[in-house]
C-alpha cells in the first residue's frame, strides 16, 4: 500500500490532544486520507516537518504553542517546505495573525476549535459523493493500454491535466500518462492504483502536465467539479481556497464551452490563465485598501468574474494577444471589471439594468468608472487593466457607457473584456429559458464590437455556426 500524505497538527492543548486521537482510534484504519501526526511541543514539530517535508500534506500549529512558539514552527515550515500549506488555530479571543505576517509566512487559513479530522479531511482532501469513483473505474477498466506501454496515437485524444494537482497517497481514477513527444506517450498509471510520494516527486522533477486519455475528460470534469462543491460548502475553508475552486467548478462558462464543444486542451488553458489571474489579484490586494480584498471575498461576484476570465483567455489567444503583460491585463481586467459595483446599493448591484428605474439605471452606469477608481491607487494594476475596467461597457457604435466614446477609441481589452461579460451575462439569464439554443444565447452579443472580435468570438465558441443577426461594417468611402 502506497504511503499516505502526513497531517501535523502542533498544540500543547492536552485535551484537543485526547480528542484527535480518539477521534483517530474510532474509525476504520482507511477512513482517513491521511497520517495524522500529532506534536505537544513546537521542538517536536520542527523535527516532524524536517524529517519529512516531501510527504507532508498540511502543517496545522496552535497559536498558543510553546517550546518554541508557533511562529518558530511556521518559519521552519516555511523554510524546509515553503510549497506545504499551513493553517493556524486561533483560540477565542485572540486575533489571527495579521495579512503581512500571513503572507510572509505561508499561512492560507485560521481555524477555530474545536477541530474534528472528518471536517480536516474535506478541507484538505475533499470529495463529493457526487463523483461516482466506481463508475470512472469501470469505464478506465475498458483499458487497451498495458502500464508502460509506449503509446503512439494523436495528441487530439489525450487531455493534460496538472502534475501539481495530484495528491500522492490517493488512488487515481484515472489511467496517467506522460507525453514523450508529438503523437507519443507513455503509460505511467493505472486507474485504482496509487502514487507513492517519492514516484511522484520524480515525476514531477521532469514534467509539469500528466495526461489522460479523452473519453476519461467527461468523469475527470465531474471529479473536478466535485472537489469544488465539496469545498465551497465547507464554512471553515478560508475564502482565498474557495476563489481557486471556483474557477474548478462547473461555471457558467465552463458549461457553456462544454456544450459549444470546445476541447478539453483548451478549457484546461482558460482555467489555468483565470487561476493565475486571480493569485496576481490577490497578490495585489495584500497592500490595497479594503475594496479589493472585499471584492475577493465575495464568491458570487468571484465566479462571475472568473466565468468572464476563463472566456476572455481563450478570446485572447486567437487575437494573438501575447505579450505578457497584456495578457496579464486582459486576465485582471477581466476579473476585476465589476469591482465598482460594491460602492453600490444592493438592489442595484444584483438588478438587471433593463428592469431598474432611471435613477438605478444612472446609479449603475457608474460602476466602471468607480471600479477604475478604486484600482488605480493599487500597486500592481497595468494601466491597460485600468482601462478595460472603464471602457468595459463602452461600444464602438456609441450606445455604451459611461462616457459613450466610439470606433478606435475604445481599448482592445476591454472590447475582449466586453463581449465575455455580454456573453456570460446572457447565460446567466439564458436558465430562465431551457432548452435554448446556443446561437440564441449569441443573438446580440455582438452589437457594438470591431468585426475582428466579433469574428475571433465567432470561431472560438460557435466553430463553423454562423451567428445571427452580425452584419458586416461598412467600409468607409475614399475622400
Amino acid at each position: 500500500m502506497a504511503v499516505r500524505p502526513t497531517l501535523i497538527i502542533a498544540t500543547s492543548d492536552a485535551q484537543l490532544l485526547i480528542s484527535l486521537r480518539q477521534q483517530k482510534d474510532a474509525q476504520a484504519a482507511d477512513t482517513f486520507s491521511f497520517e495524522l501526526l500529532t506534536c505537544a511541543t513546537g521542538a517536536k514539530a520542527q523535527d516532524a516537518v524536517s524529517q519529512q517535508p516531501e510527504q507532508l500534506l498540511a502543517v496545522i500549529v496552535d497559536k498558543d504553542l510553546r517550546d518554541p512558539t508557533a511562529l518558530s514552527v511556521l518559519r521552519k515550515c516555511r523554510q524546509v517546505a515553503p510549497k506545504v500549506p499551513a493553517y493556524v488555530i486561533v483560540p477565542d479571543g485572540q486575533q489571527p495573525f495579521d495579512e503581512s505576517d500571513s503572507k510572509h509566512l505561508g499561512i492560507v487559513g485560521h481555524l477555530k476549535k474545536p477541530l474534528t479530522l472528518l471536517d480536516l479531511q474535506d478541507l484538505l482532501l475533499p470529495e463529493s459523493p457526487e463523483f461516482d469513483p466506481t463508475e470512472a473505474l469501470k469505464a478506465a477498466a475498458m483499458r487497451k493500454h498495458a502500464l508502460d506501454q509506449e503509446v503512439r496515437e494523436g495528441d487530439d485524444t489525450f487531455v493534460p491535466i496538472s502534475g501539481k494537482d495530484f495528491v500522492s497517497g490517493k488512488t487515481s481514477y484515472f489511467d496517467l500518462y506522460v507525453r514523450l513527444g508529438s503523437d507519443h506517450y507513455v503509460k505511467i498509471l493505472n486507474a485504482g492504483d496509487e502514487f507513492s510520494p517519492e514516484r511522484l516527486k520524480s515525476y514531477l522533477a521532469k514534467v509539469k502536465d500528466f495526461f489522460i486519455k479523452s473519453e476519461s475528460q467527461e468523469h475527470y470534469l465531474a471529479y473536478c467539479s466535485s472537489i469544488a462543491l465539496k469545498t465551497l460548502s465547507g464554512p471553515s475553508v478560508p475564502t482565498r481556497v474557495k476563489a481557486e475552486r471556483v474557477v474548478i467548478q462547473g461555471t457558467e462558462a465552463l458549461k457553456f464551452l462544454e456544450r459549444a464543444g470546445v476541447g478539453g486542451r483548451n478549457i484546461l488553458f482558460a482555467k489555468s490563465a483565470a487561476a493565475a489571474s486571480f493569485t496576481l489579484a490577490e497578490s495585489i490586494s495584500k497592500d490595497s485598501g479594503f475594496a479589493l480584498r472585499g471584492f475577493l471575498n465575495d464568491l458570487a461576484a468571484v465566479e462571475h468574474g472568473v466565468s468572464v476570465s476563463i472566456l476572455a483567455a481563450l478570446l485572447g489567444r486567437e487575437l494573438q494577444i501575447e505579450h505578457a503583460s497584456t495578457r496579464e491585463a486582459l486576465g485582471l481586467g477581466a476579473l476585476l471589471h465589476d469591482i465598482g459595483l460594491r460602492q453600490l446599493p444592493e438592489n442595484v448591484r444584483h438588478g438587471r439594468e433593463e428592469l431598474m428605474s432611471d435613477e438605478e439605471r444612472a446609479l449603475y452606469r457608474m460602476h466602471p468608472e468607480l471600479g477604475a477608481k478604486i484600482l488605480a491607487t493599487a500597486k500592481g494594476v497595468p494601466t491597460a487593466a485600468l482601462q478595460a475596467i472603464m471602457q468595459h461597457h463602452e461600444r464602438r457604435d456609441r450606445r455604451g457607457f459611461p462616457n459613450k466614446i466610439s470606433g478606435a477609441k475604445v481599448n482592445g481589452v476591454a472590447e475582449v473584456v466586453g463581449i465575455c461579460d455580454e456573453l456570460v451575462h446572457a447565460l446567466e439569464q439564458s436558465k430562465e429559458r431551457p432548452g435554448i439554443q446556443i446561437e440564441d444565447i449569441m443573438e446580440g452579443v455582438y452589437n457594438g464590437f470591431s468585426f475582428p472580435v466579433g469574428e475571433a468570438f465567432r470561431k472560438v465558441f460557435m466553430g463553423e455556426r454562423e451567428p445571427k443577426k452580425r452584419p458586416r461594417p461598412k467600409r468607409r468611402q475614399a475622400a
